[in-house]
Formats: structure tokens, C-alpha cells, sequence
């Protein structure tokens, strides 16, 4: 009698020891998924991401902007335009280091969101003087201009490397959005054209006799030649106005509209 006990016993005990030292292999491994309800993102608006993750109790979120959440449903703001690659790690923090990543053998998601302008801060207008004439008082708009920025407004007339480089557009137009560009002034080159004339800025041409009279006093001033700036407001143009760089404002409030005028 006691024979026929002993190899159920022997079975009962092998398969509680594999039980033992084998982990269960179906065990429910983490789902990463994640959406976001609107369609069009501008720069500035709050985007809420939604997670639908499965088994995952540890979440770890990149925008793409350098800014990261380990919330569960994050919500973010985009500062600048562009298309940003959203990714989504989700899982158990299994090695208990306070971290969720790939050491965890988490689950991973990745997701682009396009981010539309919303707020027109500058327009600039760049315009040639090289065409003018008393027959034919046109301004030609300049394609293809280079326009350098300057986060930081020169101390002297050596500007040295531009913060942004940017150039116009077909029609000769350059519009920033948003906190595209964070610049105090600005030079514009175009086939040895510029809007700075030995150390001036220029304002287009004297178009009448009328115009010059009206216009700070520039010595030798006639019809047809630059009109340049009086930056100091003491109603005459001399060494005083010269500028290493056009100043410009951008901002986040109110847009920045100015025609640039290119010569040599």
C-alpha cells in the first residue's frame, strides 16, 4: 500500500519545484499608447495627452523640445513651430532605481505632432534702391536676402558672428512667428547691397524737393540720393546716427512691420 503513494508524490513535488524556480512566462507585459484630442497645435496653447497604456503603473514622456514628464496624463506648451517626436515609455520601475527606462524592459511609443505659428511677430519688407529712378520711382522687392540677427546690440561696429541667419522669401518678404527669433537688430546683404551705407541706415530715396526739406538735414541731399535715418532726433543726419545694425522688436503681443531698404 505504501508503494502506491510514492510516485504521485515524486510527480507533486517535481512540478511544485519548477514552479518554484521558473517565473511565469504569460505574465502581462506593458502596452505603451498615448493620444492627444486636437487637431491643430499652435505655438503657445496647452496640448493634453491622453494615456491608454496597459500594465504600466511607471510612465516617462520626451516632447522632442528637451522638456520630459513622468506624469501619467501630462499636458505641455510648445514654445516654437516645427514638427516634435512624442515618446512615451511605459512600464514597471522593475529595478527600483526611481528611474523608468529601457533597463526596465519598458514598452515604448512614438508619435510627431506639428505645431502651427500662431502669432505673426515681425514682417519685414526688403526692397532694392538700385532701380529707382525719376522716370521709374519703383522700390523692386530683393529675393533671397540675407538677413543676420543680433540677440545682442553691438557695443562697436564689429558685429562679428549673427545669432540667426535668415533670408526672404520670393517676394521679398520675411515673416517670424512667435519666439522664432530672439534678436535687439538686424543687417541685411544682398549683392553688395545693404541697409546700412557707410554707417548709415538707409530709409529709401528723396523722391521730391518737397521730401528733402521735410526730412532731417543731410548735407548735399538732392533728389534721387539715400534718404538715411535721423536715429537721434536732433533733426540733422551726421556721425551721431551711424548704426552697426537696424534695431528691430520683436514680441509676442504686437507685430513688427518695416520696409528695408538695400543699397550701396
Amino acid at each position: 500500500m505504501k508503494k502506491a503513494f510514492i510516485l504521485p508524490l515524486i510527480i507533486s513535488g517535481i512540478l511544485f519545484s519548477c514552479s518554484e524556480e521558473n517565473p511565469i512566462e504569460n505574465e502581462a507585459k506593458p502596452e505603451a499608447c498615448f493620444s492627444w484630442t486636437t487637431e491643430t497645435n499652435i505655438v503657445g496653447s496647452e496640448i493634453l495627452f491622453s494615456n491608454c497604456s496597459k500594465n504600466s503603473t511607471y510612465y516617462s514622456w520626451t516632447f522632442g523640445d528637451g522638456e520630459t514628464s513622468t506624469q501619467s496624463e501630462p499636458s505641455h506648451v510648445f514654445k516654437k513651430q516645427g514638427t516634435y517626436e512624442i515618446k512615451l515609455l511605459a512600464g514597471e520601475d522593475k529595478n527600483q532605481d526611481g528611474i523608468l527606462d529601457i533597463l526596465d524592459d519598458a514598452d515604448s511609443l512614438k508619435k510627431t505632432i506639428t505645431i502651427d505659428p500662431n502669432h505673426l511677430a515681425a514682417e519685414l519688407s526688403i526692397l532694392t534702391t538700385s532701380n529707382w529712378s525719376i522716370d521709374n520711382p519703383v522700390y523692386a522687392p530683393v529675393p533671397n536676402a540675407v538677413i543676420s540677427f543680433y540677440k545682442e546690440y553691438p557695443t562697436s561696429f564689429e558685429l562679428g558672428e549673427p545669432d540667426y541667419t535668415l533670408t526672404s522669401d520670393n517676394e521679398g518678404k520675411l515673416n517670424i512667428y512667435d519666439e522664432d527669433v530672439d534678436a535687439v537688430c538686424f543687417v541685411v546683404e544682398n549683392n553688395g547691397e545693404s541697409n546700412i551705407v557707410d554707417g548709415y541706415l538707409i530709409g529709401g530715396v528723396f523722391e521730391s524737393q518737397e521730401e528733402i526739406d521735410n526730412w532731417a538735414y543731410i548735407e548735399n541731399a538732392i533728389i534721387g540720393s539715400y534718404k538715411y535715418l535721423d536715429l537721434n532726433g536732433d533733426g540733422i543726419v551726421n556721425s551721431d546716427d551711424k548704426a552697426p545694425c537696424q534695431s528691430i522688436s520683436i514680441s509676442l503681443e504686437e507685430t513688427y512691420t518695416e520696409s528695408v531698404y538695400l543699397g550701396k
